[in-house]
């Protein structure tokens, strides 16, 4: 039947596995009923005998339609066996088996008897499975009685008929003692109706009063409390180690088939044989050959057929990409199935043209020990080398940087470290990360188990969340329960699960377990008892007799001709027992067998040449030794003579079988006991260890077998017998480390609630056994009654965890939600960035140290240790009687950071111990030896040494985190010095320069007694270095190292912002050579400012140095060492502090820092004056009253002004008075410029005469007020609108007949310089300034010289010009609106509260921790999400829940794709996906998402979320804006230029980080808070909403900031005097300024001018008198003038000249052409230096892009690879090391232009459209100044590039390509008409020029913009 079934399913596969048409297929050879579809799953054969790749699609359906049908087979197979082995007797065996069977049980004691017919009973009553009854039969007799089981399985009613004979009074049976454990096998969970149905059959029976059937149900009830106590005792013989009596040891070895018991005087030794190997034939092995020829590459010329293992797992593992578990002992060839998995991955990567696109996706290697970690980069190395991939290794000892891991595609890990990296959001990395592999996945049994647990649970979630497919590979040996391990990691048990017992190792292994009896007495002992202890006689005969049989073993294997590893658990002991097996071998006469067989004398000289004496004494005994403790040389080269098999024995420690694979015919374990420093003590070899060594067995190239030896004690020989026989059941350890894992899920914000918290407990292991196997977790029957699906119990774990996380301060939890919300702090986010425990930072707690008011405070290095010491990863250190001397020794010799009180409480004295038996004690002594680099001579000492240094370091980082946290310099101090020297391993009294690690301790030991001072050194040569130190070998290389010590220097500069607030430019000089070596990729500083008293930090920053600072010459390197980095701070001051101090610390280097004074006592503090305008309770004005003219009324959408409106409405409309309108965002200022134009309007007489001129700050506010007015202002006034910006410039008529000219401020500075000629410019009667608060931003010098130019010509004109500005709320209103000439006390100045809205805000101030800003801003999309529906979401009055409108603005673009993605994913999981699309018509949407160009806003716009931004087409934006205004998108993610552009107001603001990339900078810079107070403004929506919502979301230490002055404008200051050059230069060519004196004059009509009386120290005058202003006035025009003389803007006055004046400033051409096309004086001055008569194309090209005009172009955070790309398209090639430049961008950026190639992303058809714009006034002034200086040549060059530029071609381009429509692809059929240029084509007749058009292709269309071009445009042009 089952045949029948398989033939139904693949006709092929019976032939397939061997079967012939009339043979049987025996169920019996599968393990189970997934492994015959996978079977067949690897390979089909065809008639011709050929392999063919088969596809599991292919066969799928058809093995889904037959599983019915193949249960049903597998059930009659059964009982086929069952009748043809036992007959037909009671359920098919024999009564002889019954009886035999149940005898055996009876000896088991009578609790086994009745858990027996416990579990018989519980089958038949829920009509359970023989499977499932026998697995739980298994679990209580034990995989010794696996004869026993079957035999009750299969006679199961006789079975329990015998054994309940036994019973007679069932009330007489005890029940189990309350106290003891609830541990069981798994449970039967019922459903409820099931439930009811029981209670009600029990009530039943009750009411009948039989007490029978109460005695029964008492009976049964007593069997499950015994149950619960066998159970549990045989759970623990699994996860412990266990005593085994002589019988136990007996039953154990007579559970496995042919084993052999040898007994010898003081030894046991036991050999178990080798599995029997499973044939199969070559035909059914995978060959490499029929892969993909790409795929082939990857195993090289040695690998012709994958094996047995490999081929089973082939199709699942290349040909699918869904998760896998593969369970096959080790060598068996698992990581070839990893590297399938790979190729698999590979190949979803590669385009149809055959490129792998390898920065799409990343795969990570998770495996447990270093050393595996280094095996296998190398392996991998080789294996993917084919493709070009990189290989990294990233573990504790091998950190990779954050570029290293984004070039990296395949990264080899440990969990720990995998671990650390994604509790951080490493987008970069996580996002990308396709592919998982955990080898040896078996460890969850292990104390590193939760680790591997957590992981899998977090790429398991990350999956759900992103819907994007994670493959999760699990290898492991051998395991029982390998289906929860499968259905953990969410593999398929059909097609997913792959398991393979000991009999497909590649090797056949016979194992030898040798157990050395206590009691072993060596014969030819000699000293007399009474010389010796019994203990220490015992412990010799011992040693004596594990190396003899060490000997004999070897001796066996040499004698054979093979090679032997002999693996020891320490590294002095390595070289001790070769030279035992020596001295052996020389007594024995055996040296025969070590003698060298033809070893080349290369091999000699490589080992006589290498550094380590032991091996070069080993090695003519052709012995060996290797370990961690040898150099890196002498490993490999042991590896490479054992490999050659020059060395025939290689004794080792365990890592070597960890780490190369290096495999000998015999392995020998010398001895089992091993020091676990995490422990504390001496432990047993795991046994993951031991399988791995055994691994290590046989050679598959060499051998036909193995042999795998352990040397043990006699007691531990059942132990490793029966581990190794009966593999150990897997269970979770997760409970253990709970509350660390969940905190650290927490402060991740993957859970941020208890339903999160127990939506991600359901994806760990610990949730599966618990589901499988309550008991063994602590729950009791009583409780899985209660809850079978353990959800209550899950949460109660979950609340105790969050409870002691709350109490401990590390998490925030909210009980008056409805359910629990939890939050991260400060202390959460250290412990588990930095991986503390729990349990230590709630013993800081308790110590007060995480207090932030009055904490703790750390004052020296004794009590930094003491907190260190007191971290519970430091409770297993032990104290020894055998190390009490040589820690007394190094307290004694090396404890110099401890006070001396401290020394006293702990000294240790001869006989007098106190204090010493203390884990601190030894760990503060421990901590101080390693600074001191001493060398521990106890093994168990070392190994306490090396663990206690590998945490302290982190612990003490911790502790420094937590105190700059609490801003506490003294402890902050204490706690860095220590790190370093902890990491460094030097005292900070020590000289700077052993910190290198490159002097001998001699010299070391000089420079120490000299003193030798980094700052001594640097003023010494290399002469007087070597007399000092007296070697003159050493002196150059300390010289250099001087030179690579990082010496800081500091300058300051003071800036009062108010009364109480400061700002601070920092500038850092940093003076040290860059070395890779040393310095790595980046060097961190620690920029501190803290008060006088040294009490608090105000002040904290991070700094990074780059590499790429020091080697680019776009920074400020004035020398060829120095680097000079600026930091602007503000600070606020508080009375009374007049003395801080600012420290610049490296984190790295040990007296690396410098400290500066900064007094306040010179510093003049502006008055805080705030003068706020009270709005009055005023009737608002109706329209239809105010405004007579009923056009005026039209074009407004509303009937009564607001009550800000109405206040400033008579000044505005009934008079010509300036005004200055200051008032919130939102509050209707535009409304008020436009009631001013109404008096203009009403005034106006001839048309043009009097225009308004709107200037706003940037274009997309002048575009919005265009599309605006022109609709509302010209449609229905009539009025003429104009646009004036960089991408519209109407000619003179136009500009003359124009009412209203909307400009930048550029150009409006540009068009109003040449006043005095042009009459269009003196017709201006009212100047509206929109956002004049930025007069203090980079563009306010502009508006600054605009507003006093307009005032000046109209006092000039005798005109009166009417000057409105418009601003946000104003600190210092009274002085802006002084300098636009309103008085104070006039009715023209307003200046409204910030709070004065007409929607109310509710503002809300979020701050995140985090140091890198792309991993912060990941962590606000979570928050970005609840704020959405904590604020937005509401019912709408049709019954569906949705959201009111919602802006989150960003700072770029690439966050506005990765915040709606982010969204997209919490909108999956949440409760209603619908929530954003609610309402809205699914086919208008689909139609809205067809329109969109944008790949990414076609893919968030379908789930109801919009973005944009300036990289957005046009159309994208328009659509975007659309949907937002009319209400049919209701999520829109922007950056912040939108909030300066289109009005989209909003119910909810989200304000997402307010830092952005600044380029100039190359660091991330905050919001100015006029952009902040900008996007606040969007929130609340007047029509619609009583209040709106602002959420701002913040860096954590700004926090406090934003807080204070959100609400609390800072006044604005003028900048001009930092940008004066090019407006004075403008001024001198206007005429306005013609003298010295003139200048000084002129700046008086300026804001400058004003602020300097108001704030002088800001602006660096000495006092606020007359004479130090107008000699800061006159050193600056000074300085201004020297600048333009040198750039030969300005003549000097000819003496000659009659009007001779000294003073007289004359302007040249050079400053005519520079005010006229609007340049900068530096460039004309580069212009004029730069063209040369002999100036070439490419020449011309490069001095345009240096121009200052292009310094502002962005380039973007990674722009510089895309940069990269690019040059390597264009013919001209640029300086690589500057590809972060903006001018070199703009160079490539132009020549893409001409070269027409593809840019790489939408940002750079923007970027390039404004390197376009400011080209070519900057060509045409290069023409110019080429003509004026003569030269002919050059002057070409320039107008040809002029030409190219507008062309978008290159100059010897065909010049038919400059015709629309005409491509490369024309120009060869044109040629053969003879049409070869335009000039071919314009003297062709028209008629026949269409013709040819026709013939190639174009549409009527098409040919006649052709020739519309060329006879009427281009023709008659020429």
């Amino acid at each position: 039947m089952a045949e029948a079934w398989l033939r139904g399913i693949c006709p092929e596969l019976p032939e397939l596995l061997g079967v012939s048409a009339g043979g049987a297929l025996q169920f019996s050879d599968f393990r189970d009923e997934g492994e015959v579809n996978r079977t067949y799953a690897v390979r089909r054969t065809d008639t011709g005998g050929k392999m063919d790749d088969l596809r599991p699609e292919d066969y799928k359906a058809r093995r889904a339609a037959g599983r019915q049908e193949y249960e049903a087979a597998v059930r009659a197979n059964q009982a086929q066996q069952q009748q043809r082995q036992y007959g037909s007797t009671g359920g098919g065996v024999t009564s002889d088996d019954i009886i035999r069977a149940c005898n055996v049980i009876r000896t088991m004691g009578d609790d086994v008897q009745q858990l027996v017919v416990s579990a018989i009973v519980r089958s038949k009553k829920d009509a359970t499975t023989q499977i499932k009854l026998q697995e739980e039969l298994f679990e209580l007799l034990g995989p010794e009685k696996i004869d026993i089981v079957q035999t009750v399985v299969n006679g199961s009613m006789e079975c329990y008929a015998d054994l309940m004979s036994d019973f007679q009074q069932f009330s007489d049976i005890p029940e189990q003692d309350a106290k003891m454990p609830a541990v069981g096998p798994t449970v039967r969970i019922t459903s409820a109706k099931d439930k009811k149905k029981q209670k009600d059959e029990a009530r039943m029976r009750h009411k009948s009063g039989t007490k029978e059937l109460m005695k029964q149900q008492d009976f049964l009830k007593s069997l499950a409390n015994k149950e619960t106590r066998i159970k549990q005792q045989r759970e623990e013989s699994m996860m412990t180690e266990k005593k085994y009596s002589p019988m136990e040891v007996e039953q154990t070895l007579m559970s496995i088939p042919g084993i052999e018991y040898k007994k010898h005087q003081g030894y046991d030794e036991i050999d178990v044989p080798m599995a029997a190997r499973p044939e199969i034939a070559k035909r059914d092995l995978i060959a490499v050959a029929d892969l993909p020829i790409w795929a082939q590459l990857a195993f090289g010329s040695q690998i012709t057929h994958l094996n047995q293992v490999q081929s089973k797992v082939f199709n699942t593992a290349f040909h699918s990409g869904e998760n896998m578990l593969i369970s096959a002992p080790t060598g068996a060839g698992k990581t070839v199935c990893a590297l399938l998995t790979m190729l698999q991955e590979i190949s979803k990567h590669v385009t149809p043209e055959g490129t792998l696109m390898k920065e799409e996706f990343k795969m990570i290697y998770i495996c447990p020990m270093k050393a595996l970690a280094q095996e296998m980069v190398t392996n991998f190395s080789k294996k993917l080398a084919p493709y070009n991939m990189v290989v990294k290794e990233c573990t504790g000892d091998a950190q990779l940087t954050k570029r290293e891991m984004t070039e990296s595609h395949l990264i080899i890990t440990t969990p720990e470290k995998w671990d650390v990296i994604t509790r951080k959001k490493t987008e970069a990395l996580v996002d990308k990360t396709n592919l998982l592999i955990f080898d040896e996945i078996h460890l969850l049994n292990e104390d590193r188990g939760p680790v591997i647990e957590v992981l899998v649970a977090r790429m398991l979630r990350e999956q759900e969340l992103t819907q994007r497919q994670i493959r999760i590979v699990g290898l492991s040996a051998t395991l029982p329960n390998y289906r929860d391990v499968s259905d953990f990691i969410g593999a398929s048990r059909i097609s997913g699960l792959f398991v393979f017992d000991s009999a497909y190792r590649p090797v056949p292994l016979k194992q030898t377990f040798i157990g050395i009896k206590e009691k072993a007495r060596n014969i030819k002992t000699t000293v007399k008892k009474n010389e010796e202890s019994e203990k220490d006689i015992k412990s010799r005969d011992q040693t004596w007799l594990y190396d003899k049989l060490c000997f004999d073993k070897i001796c066996e294997a040499l004698e054979n001709g093979k090679q032997c590893m002999v693996f020891c658990h320490s590294r002095a002991k390595t070289y001790k027992v070769a030279c035992m097996l020596r001295e052996e071998a020389q007594k024995s006469n055996k040296m025969h067998l070590f003698a060298q067989d033809k070893v080349p004398g290369r091999a000699f000289k490589q080992v006589h040449n290498s550094k380590c004496q032991q091996l070069q004494d080993l090695f003519p005994s052709s012995l060996g030794i290797h370990h961690a403790g040898l150099l890196k040389h002498a490993r490999r080269l042991a590896e490479q003579m054992f490999s050659d098999g020059h060395i025939k024995v290689l004794v080792s420690t365990a890592t070597l079988a960890w780490g190369v694979n290096l495999p000998a015919h015999t392995v020998v374990i010398h001895g089992t006991q091993v020091y676990n420093a995490q422990k504390g003590g001496w432990t047993d070899i795991s046994i993951l260890d031991v399988m791995q060594i055994f691994g290590r067995a046989g050679r598959p190239q060499f051998d036909t077998s193995g042999t795998g030896i352990i040397l043990t004690s006699h007691d531990k020989l059942p132990h490793y017998v029966h581990s190794m026989s009966h593999a150990v059941p897997i269970e979770s350890k997760l409970q253990t480390k709970l509350v660390d894992h969940l905190n650290a899920e927490i402060v991740l914000g993957t859970i941020t609630s208890a339903e999160e918290a127990y939506n991600w407990f359901k994806f760990t292991y610990l949730n599966v056994r618990m589901v499988k196997n309550p008991q063994a977790y602590g729950i009791t029957p009583k409780q899985l009654a209660k809850d079978p699906q353990l959800r209550n119990t899950c949460f109660k774990m979950i609340k105790t965890a969050t409870d002691l996380l709350d109490e401990a301060g590390m998490v925030r939890v909210d009980e008056e939600a409805t359910v629990q919300n939890y939050g991260a702090t400060h202390f959460g986010r250290v412990a588990a960035h930095f991986y503390v425990e729990y349990e230590t930072i709630k013993r800081w707690f308790e110590e007060g140290f995480l207090r932030l008011e009055d904490g703790r405070t750390i004052v020296d290095y004794g009590e930094a240790l003491a907190l260190i010491a007191k971290a519970s990863e430091f409770d297993q250190i032990q104290v020894r009687e055998d190390e009490a001397q040589e820690l007394a020794d190094i307290r004694g010799n090396y404890c110099i950071l401890e006070s001396k009180t401290m020394k006293e409480q702990c000294r240790l004295l001869a006989g007098d111990n106190q204090d010493m038996s203390t884990s601190e004690v030894k760990t503060r002594t421990l901590i101080q030896a390693w600074i001191g680099k001493y060398s521990p001579q106890s093994f168990s000492l070392s190994n306490d040494m090396q663990y206690v240094a590998d945490n302290a370091a982190r612990i003490c980082r911790a502790l420094l985190d937590i105190a700059v946290y609490r801003s506490c310099p003294r402890s902050v101090a204490v706690l860095l010095e220590l790190a370093k020297m902890i990491e460094r391993r030097s005292w900070y009294s020590q000289p700077e320069i052993i910190q290198f690690g490159e002097i001998p301790g001699t010299v070391c030991g000089r420079l120490e007694d000299q003193k030798c001072t980094i700052s001594r050194l640097q003023s010494q040569d290399v002469k007087s270095i070597g007399a000092l130190i007296r070697n003159y070998k050493y002196a150059p290389i300390i010289k250099e190292l001087v030179q690579l010590f990082p010496w800081i220097e500091i300058k300051h500069e003071v800036a009062p912002i108010t009364a109480t607030i400061i700002r601070v430019k920092v500038e850092l000089f940093f003076y040290f050579r860059w070395s890779s070596k040393h310095h790595g990729s980046t060097q961190p500083f620690h920029v501190f400012v803290e008060d006088s008293s040294g009490l608090k930090i105000h002040h904290k920053e991070f700094v990074l140095v780059t590499a790429k600072q020091v080697n680019d010459p776009r920074y400020d390197v004035d020398e060829k060492d120095l680097l000079k980095v600026e930091i602007n701070l503000t600070l606020p001051i508080k009375d009374g502090h007049t003395h801080y101090i600012i420290k610049c610390v490296s984190d790295r280097w040990l007296n690396a820092e410098e400290s500066v004074d900064m007094y306040l006592n010179g510093v003049i503090m502006p008055s805080d004056l705030r003068p706020f305008t009270e709005l009055l309770s005023l009737e608002p004005l109706k329209l239809k009253n105010v405004l007579a003219y009923p056009k005026y009324r039209e074009i407004m959408k509303f009937t009564h002004f607001n009550p800000v409106q109405t206040q400033c409405f008579h000044t505005l409309y009934h008079s010509d008075k300036n005004v200055l309108f200051g008032a919130p965002t939102g509050s209707g200022k535009t409304v008020a410029a436009e009631i001013a134009m109404f008096r203009v309007f009403n005034q106006a007489g001839e048309v043009g005469k009097d225009k308004v001129v709107y200037i706003a700050p940037l274009k997309a506010l002048v575009k919005e007020r265009m599309k605006d007015w022109t609709k509302r202002l010209g449609g229905v006034l009539g009025k003429t609108v104009l646009e004036l910006s960089g991408d519209h410039t109407p000619d003179i008529n136009r500009l003359t007949k124009a009412d209203i000219l909307c400009c930048t401020p550029e150009k409006w500075d540009g068009i109003s310089r040449n006043w005095q000629n042009r009459s269009y410019v003196q017709s201006v009667a009212l100047v509206v300034i929109d956002e004049i608060h930025m007069l203090g931003g980079d563009r306010g010098p502009i508006l600054e010289v605009i507003v006093s130019r307009m005032r000046y010509m109209g006092w000039h004109i005798g005109r009166k010009i009417r000057i409105i500005g418009l601003s946000t709320a104003l600190a210092n209103a009274s002085d802006l609106g002084f300098w636009m000439g309103i008085d104070a006390n006039s009715p023209g100045l307003y200046n409204f509260r910030p709070q004065v809205r007409p929607v109310p805000l509710q503002l809300h101030i979020q701050g995140y921790e985090g140091r890198n800003y792309c991993p912060r801003m990941a962590t606000m999309n979570k928050p970005c999400f609840t704020a959405i529906e904590k604020h937005a979401k509401f019912i709408h009055p049709d019954g569906y829940m949705t959201v009111k409108p919602v802006i989150i603005f960003v700072s770029s673009r690439r966050q506005t794709r990765l915040t709606g993605i982010d969204l997209v994913s919490f909108l999956n999981i949440s409760s209603d996906p619908t929530l954003f699309t609610a309402g809205l018509d699914p086919e208008e949407l689909d139609d809205f998402v067809s329109q969109c160009n944008d790949e990414h806003l076609r893919h968030l716009l379908a789930f109801g979320i919009g973005i944009h931004h300036a990289g957005l087409t046009e159309g994208d934006k328009d659509i975007m804006e659309y949907m937002f205004v009319s209400g049919k998108l209701k999520v829109l993610v922007a950056t912040s230029t939108l909030a300066w552009g289109v009005n989209f107001p909003a119910h909810l603001v989200i304000i997402k980080g307010t830092e952005f990339y600044d380029a100039k900078t190359k660091s991330y810079v905050d919001f100015s808070l006029t952009d902040v107070l900008q996007m606040m403004g969007r929130a609340g929506r007047p029509q619609f909403d009583t209040e709106g919502v602002a959420v701002v979301m913040v860096h954590e230490p700004k926090k406090a900031f934003y807080k204070k002055f959100v609400h609390d404008p800072f006044p604005v200051e003028s900048s001009l005097h930092k940008n004066m050059h090019e407006h004075i230069n403008a001024e001198i060519v206007a005429g306005t300024i013609t003298k010295r004196q003139d200048t000084v004059d002129y700046l008086t009509w300026t804001y400058l001018f004003r602020r300097l009386y108001k704030n002088p120290t800001y602006y660096g005058v000495e006092s606020a008198d007359h004479e130090a202003v107008s000699r800061f006035l006159s050193g600056v025009v000074e300085k201004v003038l020297r600048d333009l003389y040198a750039a030969k803007c300005l003549d000097e006055p000819d003496p000659e000249d009659e009007d001779y004046d000294p003073d007289a400033l004359i302007p040249s051409v050079l400053g005519r052409i520079a005010s006229f096309y609007y340049l900068s004086h530096t460039t004309v001055g580069l212009f004029e230096d730069g063209i040369q008569d002999n100036s070439s194309l490419q020449d011309v090209l490069k001095l345009l892009t240096s121009a200052n005009e292009f310094s502002e172009l962005p380039v973007r955070h990674n722009e510089d690879k895309l940069n990269a790309d690019l040059a390597r398209l264009v013919p001209y090639q640029v300086d690589t090391r500057q590809l972060e430049s903006p001018h070199i961008k703009a160079h490539l950026l132009l020549q893409a232009h001409f070269t027409q190639a593809a840019l790489p992303i939408s940002d750079y058809i923007t970027d390039t459209k404004s390197v376009l714009d400011n080209s070519i006034r900057t060509i045409q002034a290069m023409v110019d100044i080429s003509a004026n200086n003569g030269l002919l040549f050059a002057t070409i060059k320039c107008m040809q590039l002029l030409q190219m530029v507008c062309q978008g071609r290159w100059v010897h381009d065909n010049t038919l390509l400059q015709l629309p429509n005409i491509t490369l692809e024309h120009l060869a059929p044109l040629k053969q008409v003879g049409i070869h240029g335009i000039s071919d084509f314009i003297n062709t007749d028209p008629i026949i020029a269409r013709e040819h058009l026709k013939k190639l292709g174009f549409s009527y269309k098409q040919e006649a913009e052709i020739c519309r071009f060329v006879f009427f445009l281009l023709l008659p042009s020429l």
